[in-house]
């Protein structure tokens, strides 16, 4: 399909659109996890836990209602950090359905 748009618009004038993905808690839970070293029992515990439809506890009371220690120090730096880059953008994607087209110039 990208190649039938290309040929018949023309490269100059399709261009793909993209979208910008961003942290939710799984996620952030998950790189912040790796990153300190938390072990993946750990980590799959809280981004477990932090994730689905109607999740409006903080990653720190996740953590309590886990039985995690959220008072011990790498954890609670986890948790912390994890809160803070949610919503940071994660990686460009390409937009499913997204393609943009223009006249060009010489119309």
């Amino acid at each position: 399909m990208i190649q039938h748009i290309y040929k018949r618009y023309g490269r100059e004038r399709a261009a793909i659109a993209g979208t910008v993905i961003r942290y939710r808690a799984r996620s952030a839970v998950r790189e912040v996890g790796k990153a300190l070293g938390l072990s993946e029992d750990v980590t799959a515990r809280l981004a477990k836990g932090s994730w689905g439809p109607g999740r409006d506890s903080s990653l720190s009371e996740v953590a309590s209602s886990e039985g995690l220690d959220p008072t011990d120090r790498r954890l609670a730096l986890a948790l912390e950090l994890a809160e803070d880059i949610q919503d940071f953008p994660r990686h460009l994607a390409t937009h499913v359905g997204g393609f943009v087209m223009s006249r060009g110039g010489d119309r």
